[in-house]
């Protein structure tokens, strides 16, 4: 293949991809401007290839780009807002590098994401958290529901990680919780929050897995590149004086986690192109399912992070190490189901605590619940024993063979597996969302969004 000939694929890639692409010389001609950036300039292709950038003195477009050329020096990660010529707010992230060989300069190349899909979505995001955590009567509920008593252990490991959980609520400190997907890391979070000095004041969980970069770092700090009338306020002001719970921490980006630790050491935000300083002091709690030394090992928590958080670590304990705990939690959801499906089981039989206690509960809390409710919700009203529950069964049900053929399709496969379990599970449920979501372990909200997605509920949830 000839030169020209892997240009002109290079071109075609490059014309393909949704980021805006400007490239020009030394002398400031375009030499390629991709359809992206045709987009977002508002400008046709053939009005600014080889077309030299300075003949555009009355626009303000390419005003960065030519700064670069002239200075020599990378504009990295610059978020810009501005109203585009349709009258709509456009927000982008760009990197901007001069480019250079050993002796001459060659000129400088612009990279440019659209990312006011995000920011509108980080809005929407943001109005929610504050609905959320705007003091209501809800509180009290959360306050009596979230309370150290209503811990239930006699495990010597967890009784230790509770001590340090409530010195934690005193103190007013910052804490990373690990443990397993399952064994209540929220949870514990939540109780640390309304037993401790800040009760009275907000606060927000913010999962950050599967949240790209960009956007999390909006729900976080809001918009600092606007004064006070215009700007969206991030979580970490709305939460001010409370408690920011933030899940699921290693999946957040290092460079995301350093500005995070430095804002919580100062104990201030700063708006761009500003002196004015805006006061915040929160206290943050993060999760992990990773533990604290894999954490550092696979370099999933930024240093920065660390320190504010190393001498408060508390790790929750796996279900399967706590067997004294398993029975007396199998009598507390017993009672629990018994109140919501209206049922009169007073115990299981010894064979079935055999097998409980023996178990390896891989899903943890979260998998004994969903084999408790299970067990009462299959009995009528007049039996009051739970005889013999089929874990095999339930093991088998979650288990697949795996044969991976050509053409396989991961995220199609994944797809088909959640709508399936989502329909067992509203049906087991009569429609009702709220349980639906218990016996999957997941929250009402999450399930509103699934069945929105497949486009499923009502009589479809009936069908086998």
């Amino acid at each position: 293949m000839k030169a020209r000939d892997y240009i002109k694929i290079l071109n075609r890639v490059i014309n393909n991809i949704d980021q805006g692409v400007h490239l020009i010389d030394s002398n400031g001609k375009t030499i390629l401007f991709n359809k992206a950036m045709s987009s977002l300039k508002d400008e046709d292709q053939r009005d600014i290839l080889n077309k030299d950038i300075n003949e555009f003195d009355d626009s303000k477009k390419f005003n960065l780009l030519k700064e670069v050329l002239i200075t020599n020096k990378v504009l990295e990660n610059k978020k810009l807002t501005y109203i585009n010529e349709k009258g709509k707010e456009i927000t982008t992230i760009t990197t901007i590098m001069p480019l250079n060989s050993s002796e001459n300069k060659l000129g400088a190349v612009e990279i440019t994401k659209n990312i006011t899909g995000l920011r509108e979505l980080s809005n929407k995001i943001l109005n929610l958290h504050r609905k959320i955590s705007s003091p209501t009567k809800i509180k009290e509920i959360e306050m009596k529901k979230y309370d150290f008593k209503n811990i239930h252990t006699k495990d010597y490991e967890f009784e230790k990680n509770i001590e340090i959980a409530k010195e934690v609520s005193f103190n007013k400190n910052n804490a990373i919780i690990t443990g397993e997907n399952g064994v209540g890391k929220t949870t514990i979070a939540k109780i640390i929050h309304y037993n401790g000095k800040r009760q009275s004041k907000s606060v927000i969980e913010q999962n950050c897995s599967d949240i790209k970069s960009e956007l999390l770092e909006e729900i976080l700090f809001g918009n600092l590149d606007k004064d006070d009338e215009k700007r969206t306020i991030g979580i970490l002001e709305q939460c001010n004086l409370g408690t920011l719970i933030l899940e699921n921490i290693e999946t957040m980006s290092l460079s995301l986690q350093y500005k995070l630790a430095k804002s919580i050491k100062n104990k201030y935000l700063k708006l761009n192109d500003s002196k004015k300083i805006i006061p915040i002091d929160c206290r943050i709690l993060l999760t992990s399912s990773l533990s604290l030394n894999n954490l550092l090992k696979e370099k999933k928590i930024s240093d920065e992070l660390y320190k504010i958080l190393e001498s408060n670590h508390i790790n929750i304990p796996p279900l399967r190490e706590r067997k004294t705990d398993i029975l007396r939690l199998v009598d507390i959801y017993i009672n629990k189901y018994n109140k919501m499906l209206n049922k009169n089981i007073i115990k299981i039989d010894e064979k079935t605590k055999i097998k409980l206690l023996n178990y390896d509960f891989r899903g943890n809390i979260s998998e004994l619940k969903n084999i408790i409710y299970m067990s009462v919700s299959d009995l009528n009203k007049n039996e009051k024993i739970i005889r013999d529950i089929n874990l095999d069964k339930l093991k088998k049900d979650v288990s697949m063979d795996i044969n991976i053929e050509k053409d396989f399709d991961l995220e199609g496969t994944m797809k088909a597996i959640e709508k399936k379990y989502i329909l067992k599970a509203m049906k087991l449920n009569h429609n009702n969302i709220s349980r639906a979501a218990k016996t999957l372990g997941i929250k009402r909200q999450t399930l509103q969004h699934k069945l929105k997605k497949y486009n499923i509920g009502g009589k479809r949830c009936t069908l086998d």
